[in-house]
């Protein structure tokens, strides 16, 4: 039966309808029939099937009542084709109907108005739980998602401004559920569940009111034009979504706006999901406001996840950060499970993509941002925006730098489990990198792109985190123009690579600041860069070194004052003859390999630890110079195809006289004895300079400055032991010594006599436990001279001292790795100067207290020395308080408050005496006896006083 239009009023009263092959009733929306015993039975739909395809007139569709049969409800169901409203028409449906596989776009009106007693249903035909089994097919289908849509989603509205509204109302098994495209609609009390992807799709210039609506079982509840109007907050819910929070739609921002921020299903300023990149158009501001929070799509294929042509600015507070991480981050966002999968996640296999990418002319503030989990975190081309209190983490570059002019701020940010926290070409750089840090396994240096170099640059010491002289970090590097590296720049070079010269480098450091060439590997010069502790050493050779090939210009290629190491080939040339000056190089595989018509200079250079050939003068062209060199030995090198011992080799061809032989002309930093290698010996030589025991020169004076302060003082002896030790791998060169230190000194106090000398305490407390201490302490020589220094056993430093007893001065300089103080660290013996012939009062006093290089003289305190000339009255009844020092002890005890003529005898523990002497300068020699506790008997001033002491 069919009823086409409204004229379509007709009764049908007890009609049976079998067997039909499609639906057994058509009809349009606006026919009106009425069924009385109407029976369905074995159709191959069961519904009346609804014939406009198009709806241009204003109609209200109701309930159907009078069919009944199998599978058939008490409200007839229907089925229709994809139902386009017009625009001008409004269709309204009544509470209770249901709808299967019909999809709804809209230009006009769409009233789905359904109640809390009849709500409306939109479903799959397949779905046998609303209406029944409607396609008659018992269980051999079932419902899935995806099964039906209008262009993707289950209703459209486009364009449309008038009272639209879905209330109560089912949508179920569609693609997407409901899309607003410039639309303005109310959606409430309603379902939209087993979708294959979007709830709802906010888009363009749509003002859509969404509440008390529950998403289930879908993708993602709501997608969305960042500024398309949407009222998300009240009483909407969602439950077992792969996704819980609102995608943004990609697109190009043309009009300035802060973006919005929303509270869906319980969670505030709830999480956006980026699948597509977001453009900030030229001359348009975007602004991104504290709390946000943005999770990146899985996708491949999102290279950038903000494009910015014009103006970014995300201004988040220490309170409220914005994050911009991976969607199975559960450490931030709202909600924290953000896919809801019920793993807690962290780090992840990083995307060779970007965050933010910042085009030529474009500019930015970003503050107090979170970037984590991706390759690049922003990349500026030509661009210089200001990042402050940003965290890059877990990201393969932090920043990215490219263009002549580049020079955004970066300030006070943190590079955490970041290979490289700055890569960047040499023609740009930061214009303030203040207050920077480094975590985890960020590499600690200034990464350099690869390029070839086509404009004259030059190169300079650059501070970057807690770094004043960040290293560079190069893969392959092409100089084609003017390369000039000046004095202090410290290169590493990843496993494999090579910088080639074709026109000219300059690199001429000085004595006090050499430029270094190494690997990455290396933690000698420039620290742990690649932040891996002792994982990789750099024990061989693994990059191909410095390359100048035919092409370069002669006179304008010169190395002078520089350290090349761990290098193949250290310097190659091919046809060029470079000028090599004071140029160290330490464990190549063959410092300078000239091939074809090569003459390179050589002179006043070191050759320590190659592998192979210190020159290798391949085809011999020329006889190559190499003169006034350290060969590893005073006796020079030797004539073959590897070293002989410490001795380097050379091929035919090469000149060597005259022979350098008195060590090397530059040596490494720390090896104060310029013998190639760094030993505890040398920290000795560092405590003696720090004295002025001893006279170092230039060279040495140079390598002894292990903290590179531009003085020489005990902390550079702590260095050197660590480095000994294998406490660090590096020298901190023109790195700060460690200052978060709150140490004290207290000179002691004490009476003396003549027949007595005094043994004053010097107690040091709150140290690090590696610790260089530098003292001077004043006294009055007129009064008092000083026998000794005398220092704790076991405290687990090692020092040197020197007595001015001229001038009244103690000179003392300590350094440690595991350094133990207490009240009794040093003892100083004093003894009352000749001359003096009345009482007298003195202090001893701090002229200098210096740790770790900080000057702590203020955190000094004073010591006084009483003396009381004796009278007749008083010099036999005049007891000092008698004192052991060390103890334990191990060799010798000194006995302070007694004259040297006292007897003194030992008993051990079993009472037994073993030995009686008088006393001679307050000490007695205990190095025979053997370990154990023993008791001292002293007879003085015609009384007995017992005193103990532990042997060790």
């Amino acid at each position: 039966m069919a009823y086409y239009g409204p004229e379509a009023t007709g009764l049908a009263t007890n009609v049976r309808i079998e067997n039909s092959d499609h639906s057994p009733i058509v009809q349009t929306w606006s026919a009106k029939p009425t069924f009385n015993n109407v029976e369905f039975v074995n159709n191959a739909n069961q519904a009346i099937y609804l014939q406009d395809s198009r709806i241009d007139y204003n109609v209200t569709l109701t309930k159907t009542a009078g069919i009944i049969g199998s599978n058939t409800p008490e409200n007839a169901i229907y089925i229709s084709s994809n139902t386009h409203v017009n625009t001008g028409a409004s269709v309204q449906v009544s509470p209770g109907l249901i709808f299967k596989g019909t999809g709804f776009y809209v230009d006009g009106t769409l009233k789905l108005n359904g109640n809390a007693a009849e709500r409306i249903t939109l479903t799959s035909i397949h779905d046998d739980s609303k209406g029944g089994d409607t396609n008659n097919n018992g269980n051999s289908t079932t419902p899935g998602k995806g099964n039906w849509h209008y262009d993707y989603f289950g209703i459209t509205f486009r364009n449309t401004t008038g009272e639209n509204s879905i209330k109560f109302t089912d949508i179920a098994y569609t693609y997407h559920g409901i899309c607003f495209l410039n639309s303005a609609a109310t959606v409430e009390d309603s379902k939209i569940e087993q979708c294959s992807g979007k709830g709802v799709s906010i888009q363009g210039t749509s003002n859509a009111v969404i509440r008390h609506t529950a998403f289930n079982n879908l993708q993602v509840p709501v997608e969305k034009h960042a500024f398309s109007t949407a009222s998300l907050h009240e009483g909407n819910t969602a439950s077992n979504v792969s996704i819980m929070g609102i995608e943004l739609i990609g697109e190009t921002f043309n009009t300035s706006g802060t973006l919005p921020l929303y509270t869906f299903a319980g969670n505030t300023d709830i999480t956006y999901w980026l699948t597509q990149t977001l453009t900030v158009g030229s001359g348009t501001t975007l602004t991104i406001p504290a709390g946000a929070s943005f999770k990146r799509n899985l996708d491949n294929y999102l290279y950038n996840c903000f494009d910015v042509q014009g103006k970014l600015n995300i201004v988040g507070t220490a309170e409220k950060p914005v994050v911009i991480t991976d969607q199975r981050d559960d450490n931030y966002g709202s909600p924290l499970d953000f896919n809801q999968d019920g793993t807690v996640t962290q780090n992840y296999g990083r995307y060779n993509h970007t965050f933010i990418n910042f085009n030529t002319g474009s500019s930015g503030t970003l503050e107090h941002l979170i970037l984590k989990s991706n390759g690049y975190g922003v990349i500026t081309a030509g661009a210089s925006p200001t990042l402050r209190n940003v965290r890059f983490d877990n990201l393969s570059r932090g920043v990215r730098m490219t263009g002549i002019g580049t020079a955004p701020v970066i300030e006070n940010s943190v590079f955490n489990n970041t290979t490289y926290p700055l890569e960047t070409s040499l023609l740009c750089f930061p214009a303030s990198l203040i207050g920077n840090t480094f975590s985890g396994a960020s590499y600690k240096g200034i990464k350099v792109m690869n390029e070839t170099l086509n404009q004259n640059v030059t190169v300079n010491p650059l501070p970057f985190g807690e770094m004043e002289n960040a290293p560079y970090i190069f893969e392959n590097y092409v100089v084609d123009a003017e390369l000039t590296i000046n004095p202090g720049v410290k290169c590493k070079f990843l496993d494999n690579t090579k910088i080639t010269v074709n026109r000219w480098l300059k690199a001429i450091g000085t004595p006090e600041k050499p430029i270094v060439f190494t690997s990455i590997y290396d933690d000698y010069y420039g620290g742990d860069t690649n932040a891996d502790s002792t994982a990789t050493v750099a024990n061989g050779s693994h990059w191909y070194g410095i390359q100048f090939a035919d092409a370069s210009i002669d006179a304008d290629c010169q190395l002078k004052h520089v350290i090349v190491k761990n290098a193949y080939e250290a310097i190659t040339t091919t046809g060029a003859s470079p000028t090599l000056e004071y140029v160290t190089f330490y464990t190549n595989r063959n410092a300078v390999q000239a091939t074809g018509a090569s003459n390179p200079v050589i002179d006043n250079c070191d050759f320590v630890g190659m592998s192979q050939r210190a020159v290798n003068n391949v085809n011999q062209s020329f006889t190559i110079q190499a003169q006034n060199c350290w060969w590893g030995s005073a006796e020079g090198p030797v004539v073959a195809t590897g070293p002989s011992g410490t001795r380097q080799a050379i091929s035919e061809g090469v000149n060597v006289t005259p022979i350098f032989t008195a060590g090397l002309n530059q040596p490494l930093i720390g090896d104060v004895s310029t013998n190639g290698t760094v030993q505890a010996y040398d920290a000795s030589l560092v405590l003696q300079a720090a004295i002025s025991a001893i006279t170092l020169n230039p060279a040495q004076t140079l390598a002894a400055d292990a903290s590179g302060d531009g003085s020489i003082t005990a902390y550079d002896a702590t260095l050197i032991l660590e480095y000994v030790a294998g406490i660090n791998s590096n020298m901190p060169g023109s790195l700060k010594a460690p200052r978060r230190i709150d140490p004290s000194l207290a000179v002691g106090s004490g009476e003396i006599t003549y027949e007595n000398d005094l043994l004053l305490p010097l107690a040091l407390k709150d140290i690090p436990s590696s610790v260089g201490v530098d003292m001077v302490l004043a006294f009055n020589p007129t009064l008092l001279q000083v026998m000794e220094i005398l220092p704790a056993i076991n405290t687990g430093f090692m020092q040197a001292t020197r007595i001015d007893n001229e001038n009244g001065r103690i000179y003392l300089a300590a350094a440690s790795t595991d350094g133990k103080a207490g009240d009794n660290w040093n003892m100083v013996r004093f003894r009352v100067s000749e001359n003096v012939k009345a009482d007298f009062q003195t202090n001893i006093s701090a002229e200098l207290f210096r740790v770790n290089e900080k000057d702590e003289t203020s955190a000094a305190t004073a010591g006084t020395v009483i003396f009381r000339s004796p009278t007749g009255f008083d010099a036999a009844d005049h007891d000092a308080e008698i004192r052991c020092f060390p103890n334990p002890a191990t060799d010798v005890i000194y006995l302070s408050g007694v004259s040297n003529d006292a007897t003194v005898s030992i008993f051990n523990i079993s009472g037994q005496k073993v030995q009686t002497t008088a006393l001679i300068e307050n000490k007695l020699n205990i190095s025979s006896f053997s370990n154990g506790l023993y008791f001292i008997e002293i007879e003085h001033n015609g009384k007995v006083q017992k005193l103990k002491f532990l042997k060790k």
